[in-house]
């Protein structure tokens, strides 16, 4: 295992803090946790204004929100959710977010789907170790794998997460994260 016991702990505890907060979290939902604390939000970032509009878009259409203002990311916590909620009451101005949002896609220290996949094995095999009892394990486990091979490394919700958690947010970088914190006292 190339995770020094540090490491090791802290994996153990984002995917209790994972569980603790969204208990029908899939093995599918832990590795997305992890993988957007790795690649944070700059895979989905192709075109800022259609991003923006999109945003602008979501924001205006739900009303149902996850309870988390912020829930920091995988164990190494570079990256933060930020509910869109936040915005959606105006605690948060859209346009200073989103151009945190933007800076935090240049804050990304790039690593190969070749890395990532290896580091998710260490990662899968401590999960193992905590002996969850998470629903579907083996299946998404395969599914994770399959795509990985294929290179195919970004995660989605499963159905069930999206239902009970309504996770309508964005991600940003811990920096951004924090100066949000302070500016709008949250």
């Amino acid at each position: 295992m190339n995770f020094t016991s540090g490491q090791q702990l802290k994996i153990k505890e984002a995917v209790e803090l994972e569980l603790s907060y969204h208990p029908q979290a899939s093995l599918k939902d832990i590795y997305k946790n992890f993988f957007q604390d790795q690649f944070g939000p700059g895979h989905i970032i192709y075109n800022p204004q259609k991003a923006f509009d999109f945003l602008n878009n979501e924001i205006k259409n739900a009303y149902l929100f996850d309870s988390m203002d912020f829930h920091y990311l995988g164990y190494q916590h570079q990256f933060v959710r930020i509910n869109l909620k936040l915005i959606k009451d105006q605690k948060i101005p859209i346009e200073e977010f989103f151009r945190l949002f933007i800076e935090s896609t240049q804050s990304i220290k790039p690593v190969s789907v070749n890395d990532w996949h290896e580091k998710w094995k260490d990662i899968i095999l401590i999960i193992k170790e905590m002996n969850l009892n998470i629903q579907d394990f083996d299946k998404d486990e395969f599914q994770i794998e399959d795509n990985l091979q294929k290179g195919l490394y970004v995660g989605h919700h499963n159905d069930v997460y999206e239902k009970l958690y309504h996770p309508h947010y964005r991600i940003v970088d811990i920096r951004a994260a924090e100066q949000l914190r302070s500016m709008y006292h949250l």
